[in-house]
């Protein structure tokens, strides 16, 4: 496992949907709310499943109304990669542009 991985940006994306603790049916609801686009519940679980093995996030099992439901939450590793992410597609959106001079 590389420690120093920038997260894709849709591992990017569902970091911050982690920041509060979730179901993944709440992440992919969240998903679609934020940007207008399905995530179907497979690829929710799958990668939210990868980034627990990463350590970037935790789970924990509970009941709501009955049910047994898993929930995800960000880990401080996981806030580490969110932070390097962003400043890593922050600094790829002006890759290439001529720099502004001073003054």
């Amino acid at each position: 496992m590389k420690m120093n991985k920038v997260p894709s940006p849709r591992e990017l994306q569902l970091l911050n949907l982690v920041i509060k603790e979730r179901t993944g049916r709440e992440v992919a609801v969240a998903f679609e709310h934020e940007t207008e686009q399905r995530l179907p519940y497979g690829t929710v679980y799958t990668l939210l499943d990868e980034m627990e093995h990463m350590g970037w996030v935790d789970s924990r099992e509970d009941v709501r109304n009955g049910r047994r439901v898993r929930l995800y939450k960000i880990r401080s590793p996981g806030m580490r990669a969110l932070n390097r992410g962003r400043d890593y597609y922050r600094a790829l959106s002006g890759f290439g542009l001529p720099q502004q001079e001073p003054g």
